[in-house]
């Protein structure tokens, strides 16, 4: 793929990762409603569209950083950077994840996973950092503060988590 059409997808493939990130909350929203012979369809859709929309990130945040590399400074070529390699690093370790149980050799996980979880901090982290040098330089002059606030928004929603012990009542 050309970089041309790689800047050129980016648009159109930002929209459908958006699209995508809304069967999440729509299977939610199945669960707390709890229909009967639902739970693992719904789970289905929830872990395979989100792993889809994280691999089609990938070209979209690469046609992204090539339209901007050049436009941003230094703060949001790091926020470009984290998050083509946050998305890279997630669609790694799913692979291997993917490979494993496949392969039979991981079952069931014990415990956080946590490559993914360091490739979802790097995507917000890049996001709020774009997001900063966008609304500073105008690089998004109809919707500066978008990326501001899809990075900050998560982070601002777990912090407050990670105060709260959870065995508390």
């Amino acid at each position: 793929m050309s970089k041309a059409s790689l800047v050129s997808l980016a648009g159109p493939l930002t929209i459908v990762v958006g699209a995508l990130m809304l069967v999440g909350p729509i299977s939610d929203l199945v669960h707390l409603v709890r229909p009967p012979y639902s739970e693992t369809l719904w789970e289905f859709f929830h872990f395979h569209t989100a792993a889809l929309s994280v691999a089609v990130m990938l070209p979209a945040f690469t046609g992204t950083w090539l339209r901007y590399k050049e436009a941003t400074s230094g703060l949001g070529r790091l926020g470009l950077i984290l998050n083509v390699a946050g998305c890279g690093t997630f669609c790694l370790a799913l692979s291997v994840d993917l490979l494993l149980d496949a392969l039979q050799l991981l079952k069931h996980p014990t415990g956080p996973n946590y490559p993914m979880a360091a490739s979802i901090v790097g995507i917000l982290i890049g996001h709020v950092l774009f997001g900063i040098d966008a609304l500073r330089y105008k690089l998004l002059p109809r919707w500066n503060a978008t990326p501001l606030l899809v990075g900050l928004l998560p982070v601002l929603l777990t912090v407050p988590m990670l105060f709260v012990a959870s065995d508390s009542p």
